[in-house]
């Protein structure tokens, strides 16, 4: 199941897996209920939000689906981050402390996703390469409430990354082959 929730539509999509690929079998839309997210992009209304969910779930014939959501809010913060790292050196916490240092709003304990867009590796074996990445950050109690309404509404999602490390969408998010909650 894809959903998209955002601050004006909750849409849904039941999907079936196609080879490397999902196919769209059936799609449904409603109203996010109001105040169920804030202004700033935040839930407010858990409860709303997860009958609002069940109910389309059931509207789909959808029980306890692994889920790829997309989240329109205006909380995730982006950057591409030009990085020295060493081969294998895990670039998330790099990353990190760099969209701290860009953005105040953004703290040690944030959500932070990050996609490799090009690396050059070091000519020595212990030298550093340079890396250029796409970064991502919520704040971690909006994923944590996220996570909770979903869990509530009976899904199961498993990743959370923001809608631009994903090619920015819904089905591309899906057509990976892999449940994921997007924020864009």
């Amino acid at each position: 199941m894809a959903l998209a929730l955002g601050r004006h539509t909750l849409k849904a999509a039941r999907l079936s897996a196609r080879g490397a690929g999902a196919r769209l079998d059936l799609l449904a839309a409603r109203p996010t209920p109001p105040g169920a997210i804030d202004a700033e992009g935040r839930i407010a209304d858990r409860v709303a939000l997860t009958a609002s969910l069940r109910a389309m779930a059931e509207d789909l014939d959808i029980v306890g689906a692994d889920v790829a959501a997309v989240i329109a809010t205006p909380l995730v913060r982006l950057a591409t981050i030009e990085l020295e790292a060493r081969a294998g050196e895990d670039l998330g916490p790099l990353a990190a402390a760099e969209l701290c240092r860009r953005y105040p709003e953004v703290s040690p304990d944030s959500a932070v996703s990050v996609m490799l867009l090009a690396a050059e590796a070091p000519e020595a074996a212990d030298a550093l390469g340079r890396a250029t990445v796409l970064a991502a950050a919520l704040p971690q109690d909006f994923v944590d409430g996220l996570l909770a309404v979903l869990d509530d509404a009976g899904f199961a999602p498993l990743v959370l990354e923001a809608a631009p490390l994903l090619g920015g969408g819904l089905l591309p998010a899906a057509e990976q082959g892999r449940p994921t909650i997007v924020a864009d």
